[in-house]
């Protein structure tokens, strides 16, 4: 996914496009020539732009007037693990309950507790207060 996305920003950059990030919008009006955008108190001109607000696309898009998809924006505990070359052949593996899984991503392991916790349009740092950590109560030892 990573390399798609890059991929989608070199060439719209070979094409002149202008890349925002950073600032949440708070406008977006449309005209005969194109829209304006308000992020931060600046607003910018422009003849087309992308909605690239992942999850909170439909927030975006009830600004801009159009209808939303349906959306939801879901927080999961994401984390990788470093590993080794072998991974790359592993399977992905899902525990029966869909509580969690884990899946090679090159030389590390991609794994995911598979909580859903809606979530407002935030920033998507992590927050380490809602991890669900083990209990090291019975054993006294961290992940034992």
């Amino acid at each position: 996914m990573a390399a798609l996305h890059q991929a989608f920003v070199r060439i719209g950059r070979r094409q002149g496009v202008e890349i925002r990030t950073g600032g949440e919008v708070t406008a977006i009006d449309r005209f005969t020539e194109g829209w304006s955008i308000t992020a931060q108190g600046v607003s910018i001109g422009c003849r087309a732009f992308i909605n690239a607000a992942g999850a909170w696309g439909d927030e975006v898009a009830a600004m801009a007037g159009v209808q939303p998809l349906g959306l939801r924006s879901l927080r999961r505990t994401v984390f990788m693990v470093p590993g080794d070359p072998d991974y790359a052949r592993w399977p992905m593996v899902v525990d029966a309950d869909r509580r969690f899984y884990f899946k090679p991503d090159g030389v590390q392991l991609l794994c995911c507790l598979a909580e859903e916790i809606f979530s407002e349009p935030m920033d998507t740092r992590p927050h380490t207060e809602t991890w669900p950590l083990p209990s090291t109560a019975s054993t006294g030892r961290y992940g034992r």
